[in-house]
């Protein structure tokens, strides 16, 4: 229910989701839809100060901690990945310009070379 940006996760519009909520055993359709509107629309912030809250009761209450430190970690990595991701296509971006001005004075020089030879030779 999260896309990436520069920011981090970010929740993503409903065409852009890449999840399915299926109901099973007893779970009734109603109850998936509860859940995507209940979690859809929040932030990470959001996410880990209501799942930090008292009333969300775990067997183990350091895994608990572990996994909304590893959701913090992951929205942090998540905004490392689209600047590294930003700065290698710009860096791309700028090589092949550079390439192509290159090629282009390089096409230029060439074609000026063809044409001098072109009026030596008397044509």
């Amino acid at each position: 229910m999260q896309e990436a940006c520069d920011e981090g996760l970010r929740p993503a519009p409903a065409e852009r989701r890449r999840c399915v909520v299926v109901p099973i055993h007893q779970a009734t359709e109603a109850l998936a839809v509860e859940l995507v509107r209940m979690w859809a629309g929040r932030s990470v912030d959001e996410a880990i100060e209501t799942l930090a809250s008292p009333d969300v009761t775990v067997t183990n209450q350091s895994d608990k901690e572990l996994q909304l430190y590893k959701l913090r970690e992951l929205d942090e990595l998540v905004r490392e990945a689209v600047a590294f991701d930003f700065r290698t296509s710009v860096e791309v971006r700028e090589r092949e310009r550079v390439y192509e001005v290159s090629e282009i004075r390089t096409s230029d020089r060439a074609s000026r070379d063809s044409r001098e030879h072109i009026l030596r030779l008397g044509f």
